[in-house]
């Protein structure tokens, strides 16, 4: 299959609805005997033109998703009130609120005062 992007589609798409949740795609004929170096499609197979594969829309990482979340405030700093339950949204406004410089660490004294933030 990695010299068959086309099966490979397939079967990443066949996988991702069946273990994942992803929604069914319209299945794709691949003869996968015909051309095992190329793509062969339904398209090439009946002599049509292929359409070139529609360009991916761009995606965010769950990291880079997570630092936009965070607003510009280390993880370590956002991280250290997660497990006590709190949004992260509430956390973000909680700490400026307080003040709180983004891309730098915080004090023991200043995260009781953000503690006490979220609490009220």
């Amino acid at each position: 299959m990695i010299k068959n992007p086309a099966a490979f589609r397939v079967k990443a798409q066949e996988w991702a609805h069946r273990f994942a949740g992803a929604p069914k795609a319209e299945a794709e004929v691949v003869d996968l005997t015909a051309n095992p170096a190329g793509n062969t499609t339904a398209a090439s197979l009946a002599g049509g033109a292929a359409k070139p594969p529609p360009s991916p829309a761009p995606m965010v990482s769950e990291e880079q998703r997570r630092l936009q979340e965070y607003a510009g405030f280390p993880p370590i700093v956002i991280e250290r009130f997660t497990p006590m339950g709190f949004p992260i949204s509430s956390i973000v406004r909680a700490l400026e609120h307080a003040g709180i410089r983004r891309g730098r660490n915080i004090s023991d004294m200043e995260a009781e005062r953000i503690v006490e933030l979220l609490l009220h």
